[in-house]
């Protein structure tokens, strides 16, 4: 029921961020047009690298052409050189607990479905996304799925660090919120520490909604 969005270490990445993107090493995309200006500015050339879904590999990758190759990491983190953990966010299935017995009969066979090994790989590979089943790399069509998709090892040979990106209900309130608070310091020079306090009074009052 509190934050310390507004606290020193807070405001030391922010202001690092800040210092970047000053100096023209990074930039902050913002607003409604944010995805799509981002990724026209790497196919271009202006931008070195870029954070986004690992689903959209194969579209970076077309529209890059032949012009330079794409490659992909996994998200920094961890102080220590050992923990890398990262929350990641993605497509749920689940089956409501007020359903009829039988539809959550007919629920669980498709969840078994999807999520058998032949078939979350076709997921992945079609949609972008990457295989979630420690089953699906013991299969042959894994090793031939890597083959023709190498850079994706780099994310999928780190899956023991994902972590599930927060549930609480007040989330995607607060991070919009976070948003704008970034493009108002990173894109109009609001104050970082005054910028992040505000926030989180903001945030302490939508919190206490829940």
């Amino acid at each position: 029921m509190s934050t310390d969005i507004n606290g020193p270490e807070s405001v030391y990445i922010t202001t690092k961020m800040k210092e970047w993107i000053d100096k023209g090493y990074a930039y902050y995309a913002y607003g409604t047009g944010a995805s799509t200006n981002m990724r026209q500015l790497f196919w271009d050339g202006g931008a070195f690298s870029v954070f986004h879904t690992s689903s959209l590999y194969d579209t970076y990758v077309q529209n890059a052409g032949d012009k330079f190759e794409v490659g992909m990491a996994w998200l920094p983190g961890g102080e220590d050189g050992e923990s890398f953990y990262s929350e990641i966010g993605g497509a749920t299935i689940l089956i409501p607990a007020i359903a009829p017995q039988k539809q959550k009969n007919a629920a669980w066979q498709f969840m078994m479905f999807m999520a058998s090994p032949e078939i979350n790989l076709y997921w992945a590979d079609q949609t972008g996304y990457f295989p979630t089943r420690r089953s699906v790399m013991e299969t042959p069509e894994y090793q031939e799925y890597l083959e023709r998709k190498p850079e994706m090892n780099n994310v999928v040979s780190m899956s023991n660090w994902i972590m599930p990106r927060n549930s609480h209900p007040a989330y995607d309130t607060i991070a919009n919120e976070w948003r704008h608070a970034l493009y108002r310091i990173f894109n109009e020079d609001a104050p970082i520490q005054a910028t992040l306090d505000e926030l989180a009074m903001t945030i302490e009052e939508i919190l206490e909604d829940y």
